[in-house]
This record gives structure tokens, sequence and C-alpha cells, in this order.
């Protein structure tokens, strides 16, 4: 059985389309899925320990990428990008919901 990304990605949008529809101009199927996908953030926030609540959050991700022509393995080379780009930025102290914010280049240069 293959367990690449983007085949877990084509399987996921074989049963989201059958389950829910495609996308239409009335109704776009990606808000309705980033919607859905703030509910299930909710849900891990609170269950921090329960892989499920990733795995809900992660076939949600790659469903609403799916829908915007972005493959699972896009974002993984994206997020190797963003992580490389990440080590090098300067990051400032911790903000009062307990994560740091990077320092935008603008204000390095003040």
């Amino acid at each position: 059985m293959p367990l690449g990304i983007d085949h877990l990605q084509q399987k996921i949008g074989e049963w989201s389309d059958v389950a829910f529809g495609v996308s239409t101009p009335e109704a776009s199927r990606t808000y309705s899925i980033l919607e859905h996908m703030k509910e299930e953030v909710e849900e891990l926030q609170e269950s921090p320990t329960d892989l499920t609540e990733y795995a809900d959050v992660f076939t949600l991700l790659l469903d609403a990428a799916r829908t915007q022509g972005i493959s699972g393995e896009d974002i993984l080379f994206a997020a190797y990008g963003k992580l490389a780009e990440n080590r090098h930025r300067q990051w400032g102290p911790v903000n009062e919901k307990g994560y740091h914010n990077h320092i935008k280049a603008d204000d390095l240069s003040k």
C-alpha cells in the first residue's frame, strides 16, 4: 500500500468529493473545509495529545489544498523552504499568547 502524501491526498479527495460534493462558484469547498479546520484546531488545542485530532487537521489541510490544485508534495516542499527561511529570521520576545513572531525586515532597518 502506497504511503506517500500525494497518494493520501488523492484518497482523501476521492472520499471528500463523494461525501461532500465538489466545489462550485456558489459554494466554495475550500472555504468550507478551512472553516471546518478551524473547529478541528480548537479540538486539537483542547486535546493536544490526541493523535486523531492531528490527523483531522492534516486531512482537512490536504483536502483544502487539493481543491486549489496544490499537492501534498507541494506543501512538503514549501514547508522545507519555510523552515529554511525561519532559520534565518530574527524572532521577537514571547507575546501574550505564548508564542514568538518574527521581526519584519522593515522593523530591523529602523
